[in-house]
C-alpha cells in the first residue's frame, strides 16, 4: 500500500500511535510533545582576564595578581570593581579547568612560585628556579576542580630574590566550565 500524509494514527501525550512524518533534518529529534525539535545549543561558560601592565612584587611577600583586561566572559565571572577575584555567577557550579600564567622580568635569584587559589584554598601551584639560564621565568599552572555558586578564584604569585621583581604584562587567568 502506499504512504500518504495522514496523521490520524499519529501518538499523541493521550494515545500511543505512529511515529510523524519525518522533518528530514538529521540532528533533529522527536520531543514529548511529538514535535521534532533542534536539540540546544550548549551555552559558552568561561572567562579570561589579562594584565595589560607589570605588576611589581616584593621578595618574600606573597601577592595577588590585579587584572585590568577582559578578554571574554561568558557569564559574568569578572566585574571590573573586584579586579583579582573571578567568581562563580549563579547556575554555573560544576567543574572547570582552572589556568594561570605568568612571566617574571629578569632577575638572578631566588625562587618564583605561582599559585591557584579557590575561595582562598590553595588548589594548585607551580614554583621555579631562576637561575635557570634565560633568567625570564614564565609559568603556567593548572587544574581541573569542581566549583560551587559563588567560589572566588585567584592567581597569587611569590618570589623570594632579595628584591621588587615584576611580572610581566600579559599575565592571564582563565576559568572554562567542562561539565
Amino acid at each position: 500500500a502506499a504512504t500518504d500524509d495522514n496523521t490520524d494514527l499519529d501518538a499523541s501525550a493521550t494515545a500511543h500511535g505512529l511515529c510523524p512524518k519525518l522533518s528530514g533534518v538529521a540532528t533533529d529529534y522527536l520531543d514529548g510533545t511529538g514535535a521534532w525539535s533542534a536539540p540546544a545549543a550548549a551555552a559558552a561558560n568561561g572567562v579570561t582576564v589579562t594584565r595589560s601592565t607589570a605588576q611589581s612584587t616584593t621578595s618574600g611577600t606573597q601577592a595577588t595578581i590585579s587584572w585590568d583586561t577582559e578578554v571574554g566572559d561568558d557569564g559574568g565571572y569578572w566585574v571590573v570593581g573586584s579586579p583579582t577575584v573571578l567568581t562563580v555567577p549563579t547556575g554555573k557550579g560544576g567543574w572547570y579547568v582552572l589556568w594561570g600564567r605568568v612571566a617574571w622580568a629578569a632577575q638572578l635569584g631566588g625562587r618564583r612560585v605561582a599559585y591557584l587559589y579557590v575561595s582562598g584554598a590553595q588548589v594548585a601551584y607551580l614554583s621555579d628556579d631562576s637561575d635557570t639560564g634565560d633568567n625570564i621565568p614564565r609559568q603556567t599552572v593548572s587544574t581541573v576542580w569542581k566549583l560551587a555558586v559563588g567560589d572566588t578564584v585567584t592567581l597569587q604569585v611569590l618570589q623570594n630574590s632579595g628584591l621588587a621583581v615584576n611580572v610581566e604584562a600579559n599575565a592571564a587567568l582563565s576559568l572554562v566550565r567542562i561539565g
